[in-house]
């Protein structure tokens, strides 16, 4: 049964003061049970802590394990990174060579590549950094 927060208030607060003191709370809970049904399905009934409740110190340590698993995974990335910019720039290597051994001579932009009939589509040419 849904109660306005406004008689939640008032049912708890029993003196009137505007503020719930741990007495009114202990005393008026009972007053309002789908609240407590509420409270009771969100608590841990052998800790009696909230159900997934974490302290601070323990999602610190849940997020720095994190952050540990996440910089490994950076590092293996950039490995592999570096590892196929390797092979691209070995690649790229090999092909100015062997274009060159041949008296071709690299365009210079991407636009004379293109427009270099002698180079077969799949061909790929970069100049040497």
């Amino acid at each position: 049964m849904f109660v306005p927060f406004e008689s939640m208030v008032l049912t708890l607060d029993s003196d009137g003061d505007g503020e719930i003191s741990m007495q009114e709370w202990l005393d008026n809970l009972a007053n309002l049970p789908g609240l407590k049904t509420a409270i009771d399905a969100c608590l841990d009934p052998e800790t009696g802590k909230i159900i997934g409740y974490q302290s601070l110190e323990d999602r610190l340590a849940v997020l720095l394990e994190k952050k540990t698993t996440a910089e490994a995974q950076l590092a293996k990335y950039n490995k592999q990174i570096d590892s196929i910019r390797s092979t691209v720039s070995e690649s790229k290597q090999c092909d100015y060579c062997s274009l060159r051994s041949r008296n071709f001579e690299a365009p210079t932009t991407t636009t004379s590549l293109i427009a270099n009939t002698s180079l077969s589509r799949s061909c790929r040419l970069a100049a040497p950094e």
